[in-house]
């Protein structure tokens, strides 16, 4: 096969390997290569490729984001290598850091380094991955000698955590510079005047060390300061939201309720799999296989009274309206103007687990029927279109018997 091919490849994260993005995303959907699925075709009929309701990448994600948490193989490759660059950064007396320095950086430091000229895969691997160590390192002020203010994260926040500043002045350049020595605190005014009002507050928070120590790394995606490949990659799949924008802030929140709430219910897994691509809308809705040119009209078959879409089928159809009122489920199908997700999320979260239980059940039956049609229509197309050749075989047959 093309992924396994044994030659040199587009590496990810400098190494020579067998796997990468693209590759990771083939062998987890279709493992056949296109010549051998025609052939699996031609002899299995029903054999089809299916429709790729979502990119790989977005399934990706973590469950609380609601998506499957596949796994990156790709960026959980850079995770690892990124853990021999934290080795390095921490234990600086150690063998593998003492031969790195003499070799690649004998008079700098692995944070500022540059590759070199030829470096081998080792070396060029665990230098690439340097980038999510940039990314999600900062510095634990123990007097702030060597930590710049204006180059080095500061801020025990996710994201960047670099300062937002008013005015840059030479006269500060260092984190010590920012601290009075005899009294062990921030030098509140100059924070003030040099930096946003919100940056200046959460710096004024950081706690200061009594103990005269060296400044030294910490890894800012985790309360220890300690980074682990499970955190590192965790940020490298952690998208960046505005947290700025409030509405958008209750969004992502009410989201992460649902799914957790979803993910948790003690029911089988297909029915929770059925409830993701529900909420997502990754059905085969009329209305989806009308964009995808898979249908001609869109109209929905059951009421007719308007488009076959997902909010449609599983909320303001009659035929759903009436399964969801009944007292067994009592579920609420006014929609207030909101949004599909968000008004499938904020019912969800107002209902107890074993009503949500009941719902889910019920959205999965509905889906269940909605399959049945499907199939009773292609069976109904299929004796339409074989009609007339087996009406003329029948004739054949009874007029060689006579």
């Amino acid at each position: 096969m093309e992924a396994f091919a044994l030659k040199m490849i587009e590496p990810i994260a400098g190494v020579q390997q067998c796997v990468r993005e693209d590759k990771n995303e083939k062998l987890n959907a279709e493992f056949t290569t296109k010549d051998v699925l025609e052939t699996v075709k031609s002899i299995v009929p029903l054999k089809a490729s299916g429709i790729h309701w979502c990119q790989w990448k977005a399934i990706c994600r973590s469950k609380a984001q609601g998506e499957l948490a596949f796994r990156n193989l790709a960026k959980f490759n850079i995770a690892l290598l990124a853990k021999q660059g934290w080795r390095i950064l921490m234990n600086l007396n150690s063998l593998l850091a003492k031969v790195i320095k003499a070799k690649y950086f004998p008079n700098g430091d692995f944070m500022t380094t540059n590759v070199g000229s030829y470096p081998p895969f080792t070396w060029r691997s665990i230098w690439r991955a340097r980038k999510l160590l940039e990314q999600g390192c900062g510095w634990a002020n123990r007097g702030g000698t060597g930590v710049n203010i204006w180059n080095n994260a500061l801020l025990p926040v996710s994201g960047q955590g670099r300062v937002q500043v008013q005015r840059i002045s030479t006269e500060y350049t260092t984190v010590s510079d920012l601290i009075n020595e005899e009294e062990n605190a921030w030098k509140e005014d100059v924070i003030c005047e040099l930096f946003e009002e919100d940056d200046a507050r959460k710096i004024l928070t950081i706690p200061l060390s009594y103990c005269v120590q060296d400044d030294r790394w910490v890894w800012r995606g985790d309360n220890s300061g300690v980074y682990t490949t499970k955190n590192g990659y965790k940020w490298l799949m952690t998208d960046a939201t505005d947290t700025s924008n409030r509405e958008r802030t209750l969004q992502i929140t009410t989201l992460k309720t649902y799914y957790t709430k979803v993910w948790n219910l003690e029911i089988a897994a297909k029915i929770k799999i059925t409830l993701w691509r529900i909420t997502n809308n990754y059905m085969p809705t009329l209305q989806v296989l009308q964009n995808r040119k898979f249908a001609v009209t869109n109209h929905c078959p059951v009421c007719g009274a308007g488009e076959e879409t997902v909010e449609h089928v599983f909320r303001d159809c009659s035929f759903t309206r009436q399964v969801l009122q009944d007292p067994g489920v009592a579920f609420k199908t006014d929609n207030n103007n909101q949004e599909w997700r968000m008004w499938l999320a904020v019912e969800f979260i107002k209902a107890s687990i074993n009503e949500c239980k009941t719902i889910a059940m019920a959205f999965w039956a509905i889906y269940g029927l909605t399959e049945i049609r499907d199939i009773m229509k292609m069976l109904v197309r299929t004796v339409l279109v074989l009609y007339p050749t087996l009406r003329h075989i029948s004739k054949k047959s009874s007029i060689s018997e006579m």
